[in-house]
């Protein structure tokens, strides 16, 4: 069956989906249609997701393609990379052993690949970051600076 024929006016918006091969149907109204499990699942669009395996039916395994910062230690620097750079803003900061807050700094990285630790984090020995875009947190994390494992990354610099 490649085509049916529908006669009459519109009434419910609905959407159908079948599977022949499986054996399935689903049927949704406008508003579940328009959902991210609907995209995924029905359709070629989901424009934050890559697509990693389909059994062509029931299964698909989709990676999610959000922002990542990446802590690169090099020597005595450290370097957050910034995967799928689409932040503007870092929040950096720093705490002693005891959770003492003693260094707290927002910087602009919009259109930044890499952003370098500064040396003034007085004393800090744990880094909280927070990656936002327009003051939504995208990433957020936190590390030891003496427990950061050198790497082996070359940093590009643009």
């Amino acid at each position: 069956m490649n085509e049916v024929n529908i006669t009459g006016t519109t009434k419910a918006n609905a959407y159908v989906y079948i599977n022949l091969n499986y054996g399935y149907a689903v049927l949704m109204n406008d508003n579940s249609f328009q959902t991210t499990l609907a995209k995924l699942m029905f359709t070629n669009e989901y424009p934050h997701y890559t697509l990693i395996y389909s059994d062509g039916g029931y299964i698909k395994i989709f990676k999610f393609n959000h922002p990542n910062v990446h802590v690169i230690k090099n020597d005595s620097d450290i370097t957050l990379k910034f995967i799928n750079a689409t932040g503007t803003d870092l929040i950096l900061e720093g705490f002693l052993d005891n959770g003492t807050l003693v260094f707290e700094k927002r910087y602009d990285v919009d259109g930044v690949e890499y952003f370098k630790l500064p040396s003034e984090l007085n004393g800090s020995v744990v880094i909280r970051y927070s990656y936002l875009k327009d003051g939504t947190v995208l990433d957020r994390g936190i590390f030891r600076i003496n427990e950061t494992t050198t790497t082996s990354y070359p940093l590009k610099r643009s």
